[in-house]
């Protein structure tokens, strides 16, 4: 009996990096948030890799426009009048005719990231092999791409506020914070649902990627009722990782959406306060 009772406590010390106990889910609200600020800058790190090898755009912090990953890095290592950076094109970088051609991307920089093998796809290191240190570099920094001039940041999505998470938790949750699996997020966005695609594709060969639930709301059958027309692909998934694992945060659970660019533009200009309003209506 005793020795029962200890193997029954020393269970989850034994239990192998990344496998979640389902029997104990976490109910505390400080622990999510404190894994999601540990898992965020490594989720940055992910979305822009899965956006190079699939043509993902994310918005310039400055102007709201749409910069495709690829075209961002070349922006960074090319020089010019004596910068170690551009700025970002105004015109055919954020152009909707920016992604004809090739479903994966095109360039050095994008050529590199479709050779990606399955245990390339992800890792930092296996950009470091097919794009090369610099790159690699590029994609470990801060996430900007500063501008020549007045300077070009990439804008990614913050941890959710407390405030909505306890709103969130109390009217769709039952109070329950374990169900909250979108405070660490960040989205991508693309011109073609075969760049979507593509991108689902990194993700599955990503090793260090587990996912754990798929909402498809660009199936024909989903009703755009429930999310007022809106319309995404959102994965919840986790990373288990070194850096994951060393921070206690590989069992974390967050959210990237994949989002087609004429519904990121919508969220970008008025959408996103008036879906708030609807929401608040539903009691969501």
């Amino acid at each position: 009996a005793v020795s029962t009772e200890w193997s029954e406590r020393l269970a989850p010390a034994l239990r192998p990096p990344g496998v979640l106990d389902e029997s104990k889910p976490v109910r505390s609200l400080d622990q999510i948030f404190a894994q999601a600020a540990c898992v965020n800058p490594i989720l940055i790190t992910k979305v822009k890799v899965w956006a190079l090898a699939s043509r993902g755009y994310f918005p310039c912090a400055e102007t709201g426009e749409f910069v495709r990953m690829d075209q961002a890095i070349a922006m960074v290592r090319t020089p010019s009048s004596g910068h170690a950076t551009t700025e970002v094109p105004r015109g055919e970088t954020v152009s909707p005719t920016a992604a004809s051609g090739s479903p994966r991307g095109e360039g050095p920089a994008a050529e590199a990231a479709n050779s990606l093998s399955t245990e390339d796809v992800g890792s930092a290191d296996g950009v470091s092999k097919a794009v090369g240190g610099e790159t690699a570099n590029v994609l470990d920094r801060a996430p900007t791409c500063q501008g020549s001039i007045s300077g070009t940041r990439l804008k990614f999505a913050k941890i959710k506020s407390m405030s909505r998470a306890v709103e969130k938790m109390y009217r769709v949750y039952d109070k329950d914070p374990s169900r909250l699996l979108d405070v660490c997020r960040q989205s991508i966005v693309f011109d073609r649902v075969e760049d979507i695609r593509a991108c689902l594709r990194a993700i599955r060969l990503d090793p260090e990627a587990r996912v754990v639930r798929v909402k498809n709301r660009l199936d024909l059958n989903y009703n755009s009722d429930a999310s007022a027309g809106y319309r995404d692909v959102a994965l919840n998934l986790r990373l288990v990782c070194p850096a994951t694992v060393e921070l206690g945060a590989e069992t974390h659970v967050c959210e990237v959406q994949l989002i087609l660019r004429a519904f990121a533009e919508l969220k970008h200009i008025e959408g996103h306060r008036h879906y708030v309003a609807f929401r608040n209506l539903r009691g969501e």
